[in-house]
């Protein structure tokens, strides 16, 4: 007989990353603007940092960099 406790669930362990890794030519300001439009209600804390290869937004939570990751593919930086 198979216990109730091999069925229980444990919670995963998983670190999100609130870096969203862009290609150099994403529009920034548009998916900035973007998100503020779908959640006017919240505040966006981010910092940009543009790089010679990519153009990386660092949120200050992981939810804004899953939003963004979904709604621009096109402009994701695809890592090696």
């Amino acid at each position: 007989m198979i216990s109730k406790s091999a069925f229980q669930l444990v919670p995963c362990q998983v670190r999100a990353d609130p870096t969203v890794h862009l290609t150099p030519d994403a529009p920034v300001a548009t998916i900035l603007e973007w998100l503020s439009v779908i959640c006017p209600e919240e505040e966006i804390d981010y910092v940009v940092d543009h790089l010679p290869h990519q153009t990386l937004i660092i949120f200050d939570r992981p939810y804004w960099a899953a939003i963004t990751y979904a709604s621009w593919p096109d402009w994701v930086e695809k890592l090696q």
